[in-house]
């Protein structure tokens, strides 16, 4: 991503038409690189207010990024604590036509401002935030945000990436059913490539895994190497990404003498990312039903994997199953069976030229692109005539 860096300082109020609010970085979310080049190119003028490793301001794709630092060490009611009070008031200052929450932890913000200023109020339900993998068994916590997301939802035009996303929201929120935009990735050419087994100093025959995403609970990571182990030696499993579960699953692999195959390459910037999994054969995405939120995802990787010609080994859920099987791009093994996550894998390897043609005609239609025209046509609708 191209970053031109100057010294930051206090916005001060201005005509933008959108004000993103984010609880996170850009330079790793690709639905929100997405959206903002999307309006960006259709002459809208963008800021972007996130929270961040430190305090700073860049421009990407035309649109300003406010980067307000977050304390790292900090936890639970701290953390989100200090992101609103370091963030509130820069969103305040800022005068926009619409101002759109990319999360339940912005929404508050967003509406504060939409409010303040009479402004348009958006929300880009990511997730069934009431019932979130990462508040499993946090039932206080789970409440809070519930009832955060459930005062402001009323008041804003929600938009979400998947249909099962949107008739669970409807019907548990009693509100009108949010607009579906899909979390596709931009249409790119990527060339396959050995990058990561020379990265890795493999041989060429390698057969290389990949996962990318969030290191924590309920992505099937744990089961995932332990399969490892009754997988060929030629076979090696990547992990990009950060999160809480990342240092006990080292030591799992550790335990298992699996660190020669089982590798944590920590987090890349996404303009990085695809290359990295274009050099890979399998993508894994073997998200576990520990949540509604989660029996329902049908997440980004998904189609990252298929953008970078590499099949996908999914988990029996609803969304994922019906897209893989419609699309012919990978296998569906049962997340809690070793044995048929074995067995997949193998498929997946033998059938690779087969399951990779598929995925580049997939990609023609499960792309950015695609989505792109529905995503502005839905803001312009809302907006006063």
């Amino acid at each position: 991503m191209a970053q031109l860096r100057f010294s930051f300082q206090d916005p001060k109020p201005f005509d933008v038409d959108i004000c993103f609010v984010f609880f996170g970085d850009i330079r790793f979310d690709s639905r929100l690189q997405n959206i903002v080049r999307s309006f960006t190119k259709n002459s809208f003028r963008v800021r972007v207010v996130q929270a961040g490793d430190e305090d700073g301001a860049w421009r990407y794709e035309q649109a300003e990024i406010i980067s307000v630092k977050v304390p790292t060490e900090r936890r639970g009611v701290a953390k989100f604590g200090s992101f609103y009070f370091s963030i509130l008031p820069k969103v305040s200052s800022i005068l926009a036509k619409i101002y759109c929450a990319e999360d339940v932890f912005s929404l508050p913000v967003a509406a504060h401002a939409a409010k303040k200023h009479r402004g348009e109020l958006f929300y880009d339900s990511r997730e069934i935030y009431s019932a979130i993998g990462a508040l499993l068994g946090k039932k206080v916590r789970q409440k809070i945000w519930s009832t955060i997301e459930k005062r402001y939802i009323h008041k804003a035009s929600v938009f979400c990436t998947g249909d099962l996303d949107a008739d669970l929201l409807a019907t548990s929120l009693s509100i009108e059913k949010p607009e579906v935009i899909y979390n596709y990735p931009n249409l790119q050419p990527i060339k396959r490539t050995n990058l990561l087994r020379q990265k890795l100093f493999l041989e060429d025959s390698a057969t290389l895994l990949i996962y990318q995403g969030m290191i924590s609970d309920g992505r099937g990571l744990e089961i995932m190497i332990r399969a490892m182990q009754s997988l060929p030696s030629t076979y090696y499993f990547v992990l990009f990404g950060d999160g809480n579960l990342k240092s006990s699953l080292q030591q799992l692999v550790e335990s298992l003498s699996l660190s020669e195959r089982v590798f944590f390459a920590g987090k890349v910037p996404y303009e990085e990312l695809l290359d990295h999994t274009a050099s890979a054969d399998i993508g894994i995405s073997l998200i576990e039903p520990i949540s509604k939120s989660y029996e329902l995802a049908l997440p980004n990787k998904l189609f990252e994997y298929t953008l970078a010609g590499i099949p996908s080994l999914v988990s029996n859920l609803p969304a994922l199953k019906d897209t893989v099987e419609k699309y012919k791009i990978g296998k569906v093994a049962e997340h809690d069976s070793p044995t048929s996550i074995i067995e997949s894998i193998l498929h997946l390897n033998k059938e690779k030229e087969y399951y990779r043609a598929n995925c580049q005609r997939a990609s023609r239609v499960l792309n950015w692109q695609a989505q792109e025209v529905r995503l502005i046509d839905f803001f312009k609708s809302k907006l006063p005539q």
